[in-house]
Parts: C-alpha cells; sequence; structure tokens
C-alpha cells in the first residue's frame, strides 16, 4: 500500500517507517512543520495536495493531530495515528470523532477514557520495539568502554516541564496539592491524582494558575474538550510528581552507585550523579542500553497504567531492565523472569546490589526480556494488529 506519513519529530517514528518498508508498504513522508495541530491551514492545504497527488491508501501519524483528520475527513481518506505520549492534549479535540479516524493508544486508562467520546474511532495497542534494528547495532571496544555503567538512565529530570511551582497558590491549597503529590510519590500501580482533585481544588489551581493570560491555552479551548481537571492533574501535578521521583531516586542511587545520567537538563542538584550530558537518542541510545549492567525505568506519572516506549527499548536492546510497576506491566511481561520491578526507593536500592552481584541471573532475565519482545512486540507485529483493525471490513 501507498501510505502517506506525516511527520511530527517522535523518536520513534524511523522505526515505525522500517517496519511499515519491509512490510512491503511504500512510504511518502511529509516533513512540513505544524504551526498549530488544531488549525493549521496552510499545512491542511499541503496535506491535501499531497493526498490527490500520491493517490495513498491512508494516512498515519505518530500521535494524533486534529489538522491531519480533518484533512482526511474532507477527502474521506482513513487516518491511522499511533499515540505514544501521555498527556496527549490533541486528543481533546473534537475532531476524534470523525469517521475517517483510526486513533491507537498505548495506555489502556487514556484509551477508556478517549473511547467514551469516541466508541468508533479509538482502540487500544501497546508500543512495541524494532529489534531487527537493534540486533545490528554494534559496539566496538572504544564504545564498550565509553558506554559501559553499573547502572544507567537516559532521559527527561522534568525541569523543562513541570511548570507547577511558577503557580503561586494560597498556604491551604499548597499544603493540599503538596499532599496529593507525596501521596502519589509513595503508591505504583494507581494514579490517584485524578480522582483526589475536588473540584474547589481545581477551581483554586486554576484561578492560582490565571491562565486567562494565556490565549493559546484559551484558544484551543474552542476547538477541543477544555478539560482544566486534566490539564492540572497531568501537565502540573503529574509532571512535578515525575520530577520530585526522578531527583530523589537519582540521588539516593548516586549516593550507593556508579551511576551514569544522559540528560541535556542541569544536573545540579545531584552532586553524586555522573553526568554524561546529552545523547544521541536513535542508535547511541541503544548502545548505553547494551552496555550497562543495569538500566532503570522511571515511567513519568502523566502514563497512568501503560508501558513506556522506554521499557520496549531497553528489552529489545537485551538490557537488563529495573523498572517502577505500572498495571499494565504484568499483561505482557514476567516479573523477575523478563525484567525487575522495584516497590520503592529503599527497594531499589536493594535489587541494584542484588543484581549488581548476580551477573548470572541478571544475564538471563535480560535474555528472557529481549526474547519475550522479539517475539511478541516487534512494531512490525504491533503494525500488523493495526491494520488488520483499519482494513478489517475490506
Amino acid at each position: 500500500m501507498n501510505i502517506l506519513l506525516c511527520s511530527w519529530a517522535n523518536i520513534f517514528e524511523p522505526d515505525i517507517i522500517d517496519a511499515l518498508q519491509s512490510m512491503g508498504h511504500q512510504i511518502y513522508k511529509i516533513t512540513l512543520p505544524i504551526s498549530d495541530p488544531f488549525s493549521d491551514s496552510y499545512y491542511m492545504t499541503h496535506l491535501s495536495r499531497q493526498m490527490i497527488d500520491m493517490k495513498c491508501d491512508f494516512v498515519f501519524s505518530v500521535n494524533y493531530i486534529p489538522v491531519v483528520s480533518m484533512a482526511c475527513s474532507i477527502h474521506q481518506m482513513k487516518y491511522v495515528s499511533w499515540i505514544a505520549d501521555s498527556p496527549c492534549f490533541e486528543l481533546n479535540s473534537y475532531t476524534i470523532s470523525n469517521t475517517c479516524n483510526y486513533i491507537f493508544i498505548f495506555d489502556k486508562i487514556l484509551y477508556q477514557s478517549c473511547y467514551k467520546e469516541s466508541p468508533q474511532t479509538v482502540y487500544y495497542l501497546p508500543l512495541g520495539s524494532n529489534t531487527k534494528r537493534l540486533d545490528n547495532i554494534r559496539l566496538y571496544k572504544h564504545e564498550l568502554d565509553k558506554y559501559q555503567s553499573d547502572i544507567s538512565f537516559v532521559g527527561s529530570l522534568y525541569t523543562f516541564r513541570s511548570k507547577y511551582n511558577k503557580v503561586m497558590l494560597p498556604a491551604y491549597w499548597k499544603g493540599y496539592f503538596e499532599g496529593i503529590i507525596e501521596s502519589q510519590l509513595l503508591i505504583y500501580g494507581y494514579n490517584l491524582i485524578h480522582d483526589t482533585l475536588s473540584d474547589d481544588a481545581v477551581n483554586a489551581f486554576a484561578k492560582a494558575a490565571d491562565w486567562n493570560d494565556q490565549p493559546g491555552l484559551m484558544e484551543s479551548g474552542k476547538l477541543c474538550r477544555l478539560d482544566i481537571r486534566s490539564i492540572i492533574a497531568d501537565n502540573y501535578i503529574g509532571r512535578e510528581c515525575s520530577r520530585r521521583e526522578r531527583f530523589r531516586a537519582f540521588n539516593e542511587i548516586s549516593k550507593h552507585f556508579h551511576f551514569d545520567l544522559y540528560t541535556n537538563e542541569s544536573t545540579s542538584e545531584l552532586p553524586l550523579v555522573n553526568s554524561k550530558g546529552t545523547i544521541e537518542p536513535f542508535e547511541d541510545a541503544f548502545k548505553i542500553y547494551k552496555a550497562s549492567k543495569i538500566n532503570l525505568n522511571i515511567t513519568s506519572k502523566t502514563i497512568q497504567s501503560g508501558l513506556p516506549l522506554r521499557i520496549f527499548d531497553i528489552l529489545g536492546a537485551g538490557g537488563f531492565l529495573i523498572t517502577n510497576f505500572q498495571t499494565e506491566l504484568p499483561e505482557y511481561f514476567e516479573i523477575d523472569k523478563d525484567l525487575v520491578v522495584y516497590e520503592n526507593l529503599n527497594d531499589l536500592i536493594h535489587k541494584i546490589s542484588y543484581y549488581l552481584s548476580h551477573e548470572e541471573e541478571r544475564l538471563t532475565i535480560a535474555q528472557n526480556g529481549y526474547q519475550k519482545v522479539k517475539k511478541y512486540y516487534q512494531f512490525q507485529f504491533q503494525i500488523q494488529k493495526m491494520l488488520a483493525v483499519v482494513f478489517e471490513s475490506n
């Protein structure tokens, strides 16, 4: 089939293209920047012309783009999107109910929420890995010397993403939200933030945030369901939880072990961490996963139940993984056989110590995790499931 891919610079887009091409599909890629995913008329016009000229069978994107759905609806073209990020604000668009849409979501709780709004266009599908490409990534001796580590983490510290501390809350409400954050940090496998926020708390936070002075947010509200509760829970409280969780975990780990951190954010508050700076994400990151004795995953609190791409990336590269618990994890992997789960910070420190001193057990678990991903969760397999849904009526 001929597939028109609307590029939005997502990290695993090249692997999607590789998987589709390996299945025999022809990919035509649009790289035109999108100024506004809700209302970019110039992009819509350009896409419309491309659909006519290319005679494509469907349009695809990583994450949902409302203006793409608008164009596809006009031309009666199937639009397939695979959500890889949470939150994905664009899912609040009224366009998700367009009949041209096939929206696949990796997080089951997010899927259930969107399904209530548009049961005919929303589907659940976990992420995956491109093990064929990862198998071809070789580590030369100088690279092994560069990337080998007792324990490593590749990713964000959420210092840029968390805006919580910029909101000047009254003392009472500051204590209220601090209580929610600190409670959430003690719980794995259940996101209490959405359920805990009272209507009064939502109103108090919205007033303190003064969103009336943010015309971009208000303007988006005319084009989508502006769910203030979700914005507070995910964009503010959830991200602040992630920031604190990572800083606390990394500080504690670095007190006991040699810990390498790859991030583009300041590590001045992490004096014992071995800060390695930024890393090229498409190949070098996977060399780190292969060379590290232990790879760490700490799932963002904005991902309520699903498995982030990092889990599939590490296991698909053959790396050993210790991760926090997510409710969907036992559905796809066997804990302590394919990967290791920590229950709290003390448990994490204990398990790092244990597996650093039990190499054979560590390597066996890493191999089991790799084989599980290779057998069941390659991108090609996931895309086959996706296309079976899209073209089942044909």
